[in-house]
């Protein structure tokens, strides 16, 4: 395989294992939440307005009044309004859970990408990166621990938040890496001699603050985004650009023990030799 294909592998792997493990989903109907947020919703309904889903919460009532749940989340419902919208019919269960399965394809894909990024202070070789990347995004994309937010539809806030978050998270790594080059080690250029500001990292860093707001507006815990970027600032990136690992020797023992590829399995030993 060349290169750029090894490079899809870990994403491609991810995005069908998201697809195959939650096709029996498709076949789900709108369960608890789900009747509440989009069932009863008027602001989910067909011919519905548009514009007073801005100053509802997320059940559709008015955040002003005393018993809303004042989670605001318009990105998510908007979703939601989009299929009535372009369906011209009441809710069907089986787009919503479509869109709901290949959200989560797209997130586990993100995940491979973000991991291959994250490991890179551990791994040099990229190799290996890959090889991290694809078991830890395989992992999420079937772990059980997402059955509620991909099966429920109103999981959807979860899935448009880590899409989100993913998003920014690559847009602040493009930013980052502006003005450098990729060591042939694996490693981060060195930021504080990257070339300066450029109109490229100009360009992503708006679209980091775009995920950023796409994110506390899918759900609001998409916040916590901010407080990730500043860490990974502060513990990844500008200990690399200094030239210390960010790393401690023990978390990178561990790293590269899990990025090595297992030993060839030996043929148990016959029974002449067992003798013996």
């Amino acid at each position: 395989l060349t290169r750029s294909k090894m490079r899809l592998v870990p994403s491609q792997f991810a995005l069908a294992s998201g697809l195959c493990v939650y096709l029996n989903a498709l076949r789900g109907g709108f369960v608890f939440d789900d009747r509440f947020a989009i069932v009863d919703n008027a602001d989910v309904q067909a011919n519905a307005p548009l514009l007073p889903l801005l100053r509802h919460d997320f059940w559709g009532k008015n955040l002003w009044e005393h018993d809303s749940h004042k989670s605001y989340r318009p990105l998510t419902v908007l979703s939601f309004r989009l299929h009535t919208l372009i369906d011209c019919r009441p809710p069907q269960p089986f787009a919503f859970h479509l869109i709901n399965v290949l959200l989560h394809a797209l997130v586990s894909a993100a995940s491979a990408a973000v991991a291959t990024s994250v490991w890179r202070f551990a791994a040099p070789s990229r190799a290996r990166r890959r090889r991290v990347a694809l078991l830890t995004s395989v992992l999420f994309a079937v772990h059980p621990v997402h059955v509620e937010a991909v099966a429920g539809t109103v999981g959807r806030a979860e899935l448009l938040c880590a899409l989100a978050c993913f998003g920014a998270y690559a847009c602040h790594q493009r930013a980052a890496l502006q003005g450098g080059h990729e060591r042939e080690d694996g490693a981060h250029p060195d930021r504080a001699h990257g070339g300066g500001w450029t109109f490229a990292r100009s360009l992503w860093c708006f679209g980091m603050v775009l995920c950023v707001c796409a994110a506390v507006l899918a759900k609001e815990s998409g916040v916590a985004l901010i407080g990730i970027l500043v860490a990974s600032d502060l513990f990844l990136w500008l200990p690399s650009a200094f030239g210390a690992s960010p790393l401690s020797p023990s978390l990178q023992s561990r790293a590269q023990l899990l990025s090595s590829p297992a030993p060839p399995l030996q043929p148990p030993p016959s029974a002449s030799t067992a003798s013996l």
